[in-house]
């Protein structure tokens, strides 16, 4: 994980990211874990499909899916993904073995606050996660 975390060392809370031409947007990283958090930015069909699944799934909370974080996400207003889905399905599970690329892109502000009110008001979201957004918060 060294070789991720020298890559990462200067992202930010709303930097995005390419990993495997797949954009993430990333929230942190804890070094006693090795865990990078991050929620993968889905294309505008991906998108769609995932909003149709979770209104489907609004009427059932008490099913499997609407208890993990299969169905969180949030749709971006940041230009250069505007109207796409940040999902937060497998946030805590970001495994890379290097050859990340920064865009040299940054969620606006917008979006970076309803990512971290998400984030710290959503009692599926790993604790590690939301102690970062905590701390990026003092």
């Amino acid at each position: 994980m060294i070789f991720v975390e020298e890559e990462i060392r200067f992202y930010r809370f709303g930097s995005i990211f390419e990993y495997q031409e797949n954009w993430y947007v990333y929230f942190g990283y804890d070094p006693e874990t090795g865990k990078l958090f991050a929620a993968k930015i889905l294309d505008e069909r991906l998108t769609r499909s995932l909003q149709q699944m979770s209104m489907r799934y609004a009427a059932r909370p008490n099913h499997p899916l609407c208890d993990g974080l299969s169905l969180h996400f949030c749709i971006l207003t940041t230009d250069e993904v505007k109207n796409r889905a940040a999902s937060f399905h497998r946030t805590g599970d970001v495994n890379l073995d290097g050859g990340i690329s920064s865009l040299e892109k940054t969620l606006n502000e917008a979006d970076t606050a309803k990512l971290k009110e998400m984030i710290l008001n959503d009692r599926a979201m790993p604790p590690t996660l939301v102690n970062i957004v905590k701390m990026l918060n003092e």
